[in-house]
């Protein structure tokens, strides 16, 4: 070996670290680059009309009327696309990108917050070569990777007790999707069982999710049309499944029938667990016992609730791997769970067969498991209980 390349090895090996990062950083945007091109249902029928109906509408002056379901902040970000002289399709993917990274990057802040090891590699590289995150944001064109960026800064503001900016991120989440719905059952618990924040903080998300529309109301939208523009998206989906690993798939897509018990369904097990941990005077004393808990709730609403689409996963999903890192005895729950939602995406985007009655009863099965752990201490799994 030449002394030149024994200098280049040890200095490889030396700053492994920083150069593994930027190696998966680069393979993470090539993943995505190579799906720039493909043109997916929503972005021919959604997106892409709704660019060309601000366009016409005269870009950022016509942000007084309502194009789309879509709030008023994505809407502005649409509006700014018309200026910029690249194709729509491209703009759409990478705004979505560029939140693919900063999850990436927030994930491996969350398990590394001072010095960066193995498992903060470890959940920045998954982030960037999972199938599903990348297939939601370069393939689909969706911006789901926008409001869980902010989601997820919320669930780190929020353990750091900075109140205000916490929830100040999850006006922003609100600002982009409804889902962000989702996290208030994890809210409440946290709320009622550790007694640290007031629920006057929600003035901030409130304050926060107006502000986002202010381009809108200079230009004459109502001051309360973003809370309108939700209040109607509550009224569209009338299917207890739209193409979704939900429990419902084995029982039927009546939703008069079946929509209502749904949800008592889903407020019940909230209710038992809300219970229980408030019996064992649960604590929350490390990462593990408060993300795996955010997992849970979210994966509950997943599973059990009405007219959930498959994009609805991914938040749980995300969670899901930073727990799998922070202890790999969770991984079984992150990888089924993640496999169950690429293969939805499958057969939305490319027509892919059809979800499994079989893989569904196995994700009951999983989520059991998991459920398990969160509660149970004696493997160091779950919470650890007072009594």
């Amino acid at each position: 070996m030449t002394k030149i390349e024994r200098v280049l090895i040890d200095y490889v090996k030396e700053h492994r670290k920083p150069l593994f990062l930027i190696i998966m950083t680069f393979i993470g945007f090539f993943i995505r680059f190579a799906g720039r091109d493909f043109v997916s249902p929503d972005m021919r029928y959604f997106l892409l009309p709704w660019y060309e109906e601000i366009q016409q509408n005269g870009g950022i002056n016509g942000l007084g009327t309502q194009v789309g379901n879509y709030n008023i902040l994505y809407q502005t970000l649409i509006a700014l696309m018309n200026y910029i002289n690249i194709d729509p399709v491209y703009q759409y993917k990478a705004l979505s990108c560029i939140f693919d990274f900063g999850i990436a990057f927030l994930l491996l802040k969350i398990v590394n917050e001072k010095v960066i090891d193995m498992k903060g590699i470890a959940v920045f590289s998954f982030a960037m070569i999972i199938p599903e995150f990348f297939l939601n944001s370069s393939i689909w064109g969706q911006c789901d990777a926008i409001y869980v960026f902010f989601c997820i800064l919320f669930l780190y503001l929020l353990r750091k007790e900075l109140w205000a900016y916490a929830f100040i991120a999850l006006g922003a989440a609100f600002s982009f999707k409804f889902q962000t719905i989702f996290f208030l059952p994890f809210i409440i618990i946290i709320y009622i069982t550790q007694k640290k924040f007031s629920i006057l903080n929600f003035a901030y998300t409130i304050l926060a999710f107006w502000a986002s529309g202010i381009v809108g109301y200079i230009k004459g939208r109502n001051i309360l049309e973003p809370f309108k523009i939700y209040f109607s998206q509550t009224k569209t989906d009338i299917n207890m499944v739209k193409n979704s690993n939900s429990i419902w798939v084995l029982i039927g897509d009546d939703y008069n029938a079946l929509s209502k018990g749904a949800i008592l369904i889903t407020i019940a097990i909230f209710g038992v667990m809300l219970y229980w941990l408030i019996e064992n005077n649960c604590t929350m004393d490390s990462k593990e016992k408060y993300y795996s808990l955010a997992a849970w709730t979210l994966l509950t609403c997943y599973i059990f609730l009405p007219c959930m689409h498959e994009r609805y996963s991914y938040p749980a999903d995300v969670l899901l791997l930073l727990v799998a890192v922070i202890n790999p005895r969770y991984s079984f729950v992150f990888i089924y769970s993640s496999i169950l939602s690429t293969i939805t995406y499958g057969m939305y985007l490319f027509n892919n067969g059809a979800v499994s009655k079989a893989g569904i009863i196995v994700y009951v099965f999983v989520y059991l498991i998991f459920t398990k752990k969160v509660i149970d201490n004696k493997d160091g799994l779950g919470f650890s209980f007072i009594k």
